[in-house]
């Protein structure tokens, strides 16, 4: 009856148990969505056999259990979203053939491993969200061929090394979170050749050293939040040269000397966080900035 259906969406129901596998039957179908509702189980592989299908989404339910290898079948997907579920287990190596993808968001889960290095042949790759799941390890080189990338947040994971280098390719990237990892050393200057870059978010990691002159070449930054690491040195009065700038987080470093009067005087902030460093003095007004917004 429905074999002629190109668009299907549950969206923003109450729909429980789980989805059935008679949905692989719908084989015209070009968009799935089941989004928001109370689906559980697991997907069922069937639905590598809506070959035509470039969106689909499965956000925001109770799914649970692994990732089908099969949707490595769906090479015309251009946008995959399983976010917001239980899911366990290592992405698929499969997801790496869906070569048509320009977003992909698996993030509150619980997948854990590794960071799969073929996601490096999703070349068209705009949107990449992997936060708030179990992930170990480096960031793999091969994600240095995402050229493409203008959002990537790989947030509330156990991610290790150093900031990743092969994230100086990024030249397109507007936002980036790399924050509540467990990222160690300094940062790179090339991090001022991001130009288009808005929002940077490093808080909670085990960065170090002074900041490099060359984030002030960000002049489209309006949030920067580096708190909760080891940052050191005098906080750098460049920071006012960065007009947009509105939110700013710097607790729980160790910058010492006087807070600059270039920040304040220059710059309309919004929220600024500052506690729990050694700043010899602070903005006049300081008093007048929420905390309830400090990270």
């Amino acid at each position: 009856l429905f074999k002629s259906l190109t668009i299907l969406s549950f969206d923003g129901n109450q729909f429980i148990g789980t989805l059935p596998s008679e949905l692989g039957l719908l084989t015209s179908l070009t968009s799935l969505s089941v989004a928001e509702n109370l689906f559980s189980g697991t997907l069922p592989s069937e639905l590598s056999l809506l070959a035509s299908l470039t969106y689909l989404s499965v956000s925001s339910n109770q799914f649970a259990g692994t990732i089908p290898t099969e949707l490595g079948l769906l090479t015309s997907l251009t946008q995959l979203r399983v976010y917001d579920n239980g899911f366990t287990g290592t992405l698929p190596s499969q997801l790496g053939l869906l070569k048509s993808l320009w977003g992909i968001g698996v993030d509150y889960n619980q997948f854990t491993g590794t960071l799969l290095s073929e996601l490096g042949f999703l070349t068209s790759l705009s949107h990449l969200t992997v936060n708030d799941n179990q992930f170990t390890g480096t960031v793999p080189s091969e994600l240095g061929n995402l050229t493409s990338l203008t959002y990537l947040d790989i947030s509330k994971n156990q991610f290790t090394g150093t900031f990743p280098s092969q994230m100086k390719r990024y030249l397109e990237l507007s936002e980036l979170s790399l924050s509540n990892n467990n990222f160690v050393g300094t940062l790179p200057s090339w991090i001022g050749d991001l130009k288009d870059m808005t929002s940077l978010r490093l808080n909670h990691n085990n960065f170090n050293g002074t900041l490099p002159p060359e984030l002030g070449n960000l002049i489209s930054l309006t949030s920067l939040g580096i708190s909760h690491n080891e940052f050191s040195g005098t906080f750098p009065a460049w920071i006012g040269s960065l007009e947009n700038l509105s939110w700013l987080w710097l607790e729980d470093n160790q910058f010492t000397g006087s807070f600059p009067s270039e920040v304040q005087q220059n710059l309309d902030l919004k929220h600024i966080c500052l506690f729990n460093n050694n700043f010899t003095s602070l903005p006049e007004g300081i008093e007048n900035y929420s905390p309830y917004f400090c990270s």
